[in-house]
């Protein structure tokens, strides 16, 4: 039975597609500053046309790695994982190593379903900046993903002290505590930020789940009436019940993860 409550969420992106004629005012932003001139595009939700200065500038440019980890990382943006993938391990194969193209590696390498494989380029991350921040979030993240729910706890715990109101880590955490049938500390975490204003349906359905795998019926049901119209509520509850009644931790996880 599809269920409705959980989406595990790495990064927000922004996609664009509109059209970006190069004109020669164009070539000279291009030849001036093209990072720049594709950044600025890529905040106002213009990914395709920003990727058309960097292919520009990168053929102008073929040595400088620089163009191309920016390149690659809006490929990302663009949802063209494959390529960012191959993009950023092409520039690994080079030699050049830095956490902004080792984090790259690792979220394209998440999206491409290769979590254990992102886990090593993430710690290589570490290995060079021990505080990185984005790092440990995708090394998190990996780690709920591949069954590791202890160090992907201990992870986000240390990202959400430096970040207490971060409801991305919050909810993620919670997550691996639900994955890892700590139900009561996963209520414990999500309920004390209901009432936030970033409060999301995310975290609000996970808070549900938490309560159905307690037991605590009427609190699950009230809590997926905030967000779901009646018969999905219905149909979640249902699922919940099945899943508590079975007790298999197995069917859990693949419950989660299957969003």
């Amino acid at each position: 039975m599809k269920t409705t409550f959980l989406m595990l969420v790495i990064l927000s992106i922004l996609g664009g597609c509109a059209h970006f004629p190069i004109g020669s005012e164009t070539e000279n932003a291009i030849e001036a500053d093209p990072i720049k001139l594709a950044r600025s595009l890529a905040e106002k939700g213009a990914v395709r046309p920003a990727l058309e200065v960097l292919r520009k500038a990168a053929m102008a440019n073929p040595l400088d790695h620089t163009l191309k980890a920016e390149l690659a990382w809006l490929y990302y943006k663009s949802e063209e994982y494959e390529r960012a993938h191959e993009s950023f391990a092409g520039l690994l194969a080079s030699g050049h190593r830095s956490c902004f193209i080792l984090t790259g590696a690792g979220v394209s390498l998440i999206k491409l379903n290769e979590h254990a494989k992102a886990v090593l380029v993430f710690e290589e991350c570490l290995a060079l900046e021990s505080s990185n921040k984005e790092a440990r979030n995708g090394l998190a993240f990996a780690a709920t993903w591949i069954g590791n729910y202890k160090r992907a706890q201990q992870l986000y715990f240390k990202l959400i002290l430096d970040e207490p109101e971060n409801l991305h880590y919050r909810s993620n955490y919670a997550v691996s505590l639900i994955l890892d049938g700590k139900y009561r500390a996963a209520v414990q975490e999500l309920s004390g930020w209901i009432s936030h204003p970033r409060s999301t349906t995310q975290h609000r359905q996970n808070l549900a789940f938490s309560y159905a795998m307690l037991g605590n019926w009427s609190a699950a049901r009230s809590m997926s009436e905030r967000d779901l119209p009646p018969s999905l509520v219905e149909q979640n509850m249902s699922f919940y019940r099945y899943l508590h009644r079975s007790g298999n931790r197995g069917e859990v996880r693949s419950a989660l993860l299957a969003q």
